[in-house]
């Protein structure tokens, strides 16, 4: 009985003295320290991201001087492939000598000078612009129907298209971009080219054939973005260079510009007209004609703007691609 006595007491002692002090451990998470302890990366130690401290994490504090930024717009264009290239401006020939496309309205050619921009490298698909509409910030398009793309399953990656001026607006709006000038189009397509015949995107300079590897178009439908030919001011490219897909085909692209006669142009290329012009032919054209980069046909900018003139406001055949401007080092900006 006495060595009992003095066992339990031995090890009652013990007991008593064994205190470990988890508050100088070194952990690098929570699960290397115990219970009620959490790992403070604030005091590293021994190597260890952090050192066990008693009691609750604490919520992170946020920096009310440190702007917030959007993630879902931030990183907006690198998931959905609206990738877009720096174009160094430049002078050259706008329109053609040539008058055989009938409506085009791109003759006489004459001298036109733009500044640097940027312009995407595909139009705006069909998932792209859904996210917008999910986001609340585009509504959806104006026209319907079998040909518009707009929820048609199996289409996410074709051009959207049917949308009215002020739907194209809104979109580029919301990732901080803008639609272009046909000048800032024409020449992404051209170059800084002085020919004046016909000119493709592939070919500005001339010589250009037309062929269903090289453009959508006389196909019934549109295609998926990215799947033709690759060019850059008027040469076509390897998918390792500075491109853009469908300048030619897939759908007719909105521009901010007026379609005033290039031959009764004001300085500043306003002419009061309602229309908009359009740019670079379609999947659903059968004249090779209407690929070329200087043609320009105009649609109504909305139902409020249709007239005798521009009866309708949106096509199954018209989407768009954003633009934005560029710095001299070529940093894209608002």
């Amino acid at each position: 009985m006495r060595w009992t006595i003095r066992y339990a007491f031995a090890l009652a002692s013990l007991a008593g003295c064994y205190n470990p002090n988890y508050a100088s451990k070194p952990c690098n998470d929570r699960a290397g320290c115990p219970s009620s302890y959490f790992c403070d990366t604030k005091r590293p130690s021994g190597g260890a991201a952090g050192t066990c401290t008693q009691g609750e994490e604490p919520a992170p504090v946020v920096d009310a001087s440190t702007p917030i930024v959007d993630l879902a717009m931030a990183d907006l264009a690198p998931p959905l492939g609206l990738r877009e290239y720096s174009v160094r401006g430049g002078t050259f020939t706008i329109g053609t000598t040539l008058t055989d496309a009938i409506g085009s309205g791109d003759s006489p050619p004459y001298q036109r000078t733009v500044g640097d921009f940027c312009a995407q490298e595909n139009e705006v698909t069909v998932a792209a612009y859904t996210l917008c509409v999910q986001a609340g910030k585009c509504s959806t398009p104006a026209g319907t129907g079998t040909d518009c793309n707009y929820g048609m399953a199996g289409r996410e990656n074709h051009p959207i298209n049917c949308v009215e001026l002020p739907q194209a607006r809104a979109f580029c709006k919301w990732i901080d971009r803008r639609l272009p000038t046909e000048a800032e189009w024409e020449y992404a397509a051209n170059g800084p080219t002085g020919f004046t015949g016909a000119k493709y995107p592939w070919a500005g300079s001339g010589g250009g054939i037309v062929d269903a590897a090289r453009a959508c178009f006389n196909n019934g439908s549109t295609c998926a973005v990215g799947t033709r030919a690759r060019t850059y001011l008027g040469q076509e490219v390897n998918a390792g260079s500075p491109g853009f897909y469908d300048l030619a085909g897939n759908v007719f692209e909105w521009t901010e510009s007026e379609p005033c006669s290039y031959s009764s142009m004001t300085p500043d290329l306003k002419c009061g007209s309602k229309g908009r012009v359009v740019r670079g032919g379609s999947a659903f054209d059968n004249d090779p004609k209407f690929l070329r980069s200087t043609v320009r046909l105009a649609n109504a900018q909305d139902a409020a703007s249709k007239d005798g003139t521009f009866p309708n406001s949106w096509f199954r055949n018209c989407g768009f691609r954003c633009f934005s401007n560029s710095t001299a080092s070529g940093t894209c900006i608002p």
